[in-house]
């Protein structure tokens, strides 16, 4: 399936350098995977010495307000992260839909 998805998204993709590209995807996978479950043993020190608060007064003015905000991410990088470090380290209380693992 991996190598279709390559294929797809690289039309003319194939042999060693398809080869390369699905070993990237699983490579990826593997290391967000063992990134995520590093999360509960980091200090806030460490987690807010990797993030920016770039956009984030926009949910800073919500939440003074009391009204909140709902976020809507894109899968792309690792949100997980950016929710960690709000409940861990800004005490924000953070709901998600997420897939159980």
């Amino acid at each position: 399936m991996a190598a279709a998805h390559q294929q797809r998204a690289v039309p003319g993709l194939q042999g060693v350098a398809l080869d390369r590209a699905v070993r990237h995807v699983f490579d990826s996978y593997a290391r967000y995977w063992a990134e995520s479950f590093r999360l509960p043993g980091m200090g806030c020190d460490e987690l807010t010495a990797g993030m920016r608060e770039d956009g984030y007064a926009p949910i800073a003015a919500a939440l003074d307000a009391g009204t909140g905000c709902i976020l809507a991410l894109p899968h792309l990088g690792g949100w997980e992260w950016g929710a960690f470090w709000m409940t861990t380290c800004m005490g924000l209380p953070v709901s998600a839909v997420v897939e159980e693992v």
